[in-house]
């Protein structure tokens, strides 16, 4: 599990999915916006699972480096 220091600003856990090798990847990503007399959480929260093929195959993509 890694956490960020800032309160729900970010969780992110990668995991065994299964016995064939798929990974599980679940967690959350949020921030206060404020504006005027308000105060918005915004967040998202995601998890999926994926064959570790596609990881190297997306890290050699030109926009995963910038």
């Amino acid at each position: 599990m890694l956490e960020s220091i800032s309160p729900g600003s970010l969780k992110f856990k990668i995991y065994p999915a299964n016995n064939r090798g798929h990974l599980a990847i679940e967690g959350s990503t949020g921030h206060h916006v404020f504006e005027e007399r308000k105060n918005f959480w915004h967040s998202v929260s995601f998890g999926f699972t994926f064959e570790p093929q596609q990881l190297t195959r997306a890290m050699s993509l030109p926009w995963m480096s910038e």
